[in-house]
């Protein structure tokens, strides 16, 4: 059963899919289409979920599920992976690439390829104080309370040099 994200309890788990390009304003409409009905039916052995999803800065998907209502299983977990595939056919939008980092710039979002991380480290492009998506976030407290983090804060903090780390700030 869908329920706005803003009615999930902090800890309801979270999973985050991150677009290799900016979700466009007809494709934002069929992406909360397909969502809306995914997570109105979204189940666990035939066990309803209580659900949401939000579409974030133009470029993630988060689905959520409440688990003090009912667990997410493995099979339901699956299941919401296909529809992550179902929206990939439907937008032509990869929302399985890991390879990108996203960072936010004042256009939006910046990606840096995982390769050039650390020369664009070295060239200035991004800092330790640079905002940066929290992708590995695990409930919806976390999305609301650390969805942008310093790089420093992150698991980007092993591509700060320690000389530098003191520096970016």
């Amino acid at each position: 059963m869908y329920v706005p994200f803003d009615q999930m309890p902090d800890e309801a788990r979270v999973w985050i899919y991150q677009a290799d390009q900016k979700i466009s304003t007809a494709h934002h409409d069929i992406i909360a289409g397909i969502l809306q009905h995914f997570t109105g039916q979204w189940a666990a052995h035939g066990v309803p979920l209580r659900t949401s999803f939000l579409i974030l800065d133009d470029h993630f998907i988060v689905l959520a599920v409440d688990e003090k209502y009912n667990n997410a299983s493995g099979c339901s977990i699956d299941s919401s992976v296909h529809v992550v595939k179902e929206v990939m056919e439907k937008t032509a939008i990869n929302f399985f690439n890991r390879e990108q980092v996203a960072f936010k710039a004042d256009e939006g979002v910046r990606f840096i390829s995982m390769k050039e991380l650390k020369r664009k480290y070295e060239e200035g492009v991004w800092q330790g104080h640079t905002q940066t998506f929290n992708t590995l976030a695990s409930t919806a407290g976390d999305i609301r309370t650390k969805w942008l983090l310093p790089a420093e804060n992150s698991w980007l903090k092993r591509f700060i040099p320690k000389a530098h780390a003191m520096n970016d700030q």
